[in-house]
């Protein structure tokens, strides 16, 4: 079956804007301004259910992939058959790879921005690390690492690198941080010197 730009072949591959179509589904656009695939679920009460759902019965393997994005230049988003997601390789080696060139000081590999509204003292990017803690397969936080800013003065951006841990039953606070001038305090969040320390018991 074929139209001007709808193209069925007889192995059953589908081609839209694509008279020879090498998959179940081709769909391929010349057009400079296109929007090649629009998938749009328009009732703003929607609750449950997938937008989209990709699945494999092939199991945990990565001979396979999820899911291949890429452009003329290579990969720029990949996940694997076991689960693991690359952003510019299709080689993933942990549950998240990044690829990409780290192009100065500011510019690394991944950039955690803190949506918070408003410029107020601790706010910014965090790693929470945790686990499953009980035997009945609950999660929590343990530990984290936050870039926060160092003072609430409007278009300052100092910053200070904050190590938090949790005691059982409390909640996660700074232990240790590293100012905006270099200096180190462990059990003060206000060193005055290279290295400042205060323990209570």
């Amino acid at each position: 079956l074929t139209h001007d730009y709808l193209h069925i072949q007889d192995n059953g591959n589908v081609g839209i804007g694509q008279s020879n179509p090498s998959f179940k589904l081709h769909v391929t656009s010349a057009d400079a301004n296109d929007d090649v695939a629009y998938i749009h679920h328009d009732n703003p009460a929607q609750s449950s259910g997938t937008l989209l759902k990709v699945r494999s019965d092939a199991g945990g393997s990565n001979g396979y992939s999820l899911l291949d994005v890429q452009n003329n230049s290579g990969t720029a988003l990949y996940v694997a058959g076991d689960n693991k997601v690359g952003i510019g390789t299709s080689n993933p080696f942990d549950a998240l790879h990044i690829v990409s060139a780290v192009s100065s000081d500011y510019r690394g590999n991944l950039f955690l921005d803190d949506s918070t509204t408003g410029f107020a003292a601790g706010v910014g990017g965090q790693i929470t690390f945790g686990a499953e803690y009980r035997s009945n397969g609950d999660h929590t936080e343990w530990a984290a690492i936050q870039g926060a800013k160092a003072n609430s003065t409007d278009a300052n951006y100092a910053g200070t690198l904050e190590f938090k841990t949790r005691a059982n039953g409390g909640a996660l606070q700074t232990k240790m941080v590293l100012d905006d001038s270099g200096n180190v305090g462990i059990g003060t969040s206000s060193p005055a010197d290279i290295l400042s320390t205060s323990f209570s018991n």
